[in-house]
């Protein structure tokens, strides 16, 4: 939606991008565990280096969890959200 109106686009995420977003030369994909803070220090200078400062910033992480309810632990949700 962003970049169909002209915005770059910096998408940071574990999986890498769908193959029609990989095709658009406004979305920028890098790699990023955000439960890991020295990734996200090192892939945020990334950024910075390659994209300069963001205007906007929107956090979408997030993890869905099927389990029974007697053996979650929450330890990973809570990093990530």
């Amino acid at each position: 939606m962003f970049a169909a109106r002209g915005v770059e686009v910096v998408v940071l995420d574990l999986n890498p991008l769908r193959a029609e977003a990989e095709q658009n030369p406004r979305i920028h994909y890098f790699r990023c565990n955000v439960r890991d803070d020295a990734d996200v220090v090192s892939t945020a200078n990334a950024v910075k280096d390659k994209h300069g400062d963001p205007t906007v910033i929107i956090n979408n992480a997030g993890v869905k969890l099927i389990a029974i309810v007697c053996t979650y632990k929450a330890d990973g949700v809570c990093d990530i959200n």
